[in-house]
């Protein structure tokens, strides 16, 4: 890819993804901005996509049509460092 500057990903109200000139992806959600080289990038993307997956089979029955789970309106059960 030799575009740079330039929008991978966007979704309203949540935030980002942009390549920048120097090659790193920035990966805006909300007020953070996550400066990534591409390997991160990936590795992070993967990351989600897998804890997404669980996260979908563990709370199947909770999930509405949007996506969205109705424990998101509940604190955490537990943190995870």
């Amino acid at each position: 890819m030799k575009s740079t500057n330039m929008v991978l990903a966007e979704n309203h109200g949540l935030g980002s993804v942009r390549i920048c000139e120097c090659g790193s992806l920035n990966l805006n959600i909300g007020p953070i901005t996550l400066h990534l080289d591409p390997e991160a990038f990936l590795k992070t993307a993967v990351l989600l996509q897998q804890a997404a997956e669980l996260y979908l089979k563990r709370n199947e029955p909770q999930t509405t049509a949007s996506g969205l789970s109705a424990a998101c309106t509940s604190p955490p059960s537990r943190l995870i460092n």
